[in-house]
């Protein structure tokens, strides 16, 4: 936020799922577009951190708070996460486009802040 850079993490066309459900549930999983292939069925300990730099995945509860949504993670492909909360601030369908804003907060890899915007498009 302070340096004004914008930044694609995952590369241009990430892919994943995000799913909400009714009875206040939640899972989204993240892939990087360019994530390498491992050479056999079984990754080598340099893929596999390789594979981990480029995904995320992670579950809970939520809660819908005026025009916030408020993830309380419960498992994550990063153990660090569980028991943390995840704050959108904003929100927005357009059709079947998704765009959700995120409350500003501090990363975990450099602990600069940062806000992240995220579009998804249903799937039928």
């Amino acid at each position: 936020m302070a340096t004004g850079k914008d930044s694609k993490l995952f590369g241009e066309h990430p892919g994943g799922y995000l799913i909400y459900t009714r009875d206040g549930h939640f899972m989204w999983t993240g892939f990087g577009d360019q994530r390498p292939k491992p050479a056999a069925a079984e990754p080598t300990d340099a893929e596999r951190i390789a594979l981990f730099k480029t995904m995320f995945a992670y579950d809970g509860s939520y809660k819908v708070e005026g025009s916030r949504i408020v993830d309380s993670v419960e498992g994550a492909w990063n153990q660090g996460w569980v028991g943390t909360k995840f704050t959108i601030d904003r929100y927005e369908v357009s059709g079947k486009t998704l765009t959700m804003v995120s409350a500003p907060f501090k990363g975990t890899a450099d602990g600069v802040e940062m806000v992240v915007t995220t579009i998804f498009e249903r799937v039928e």
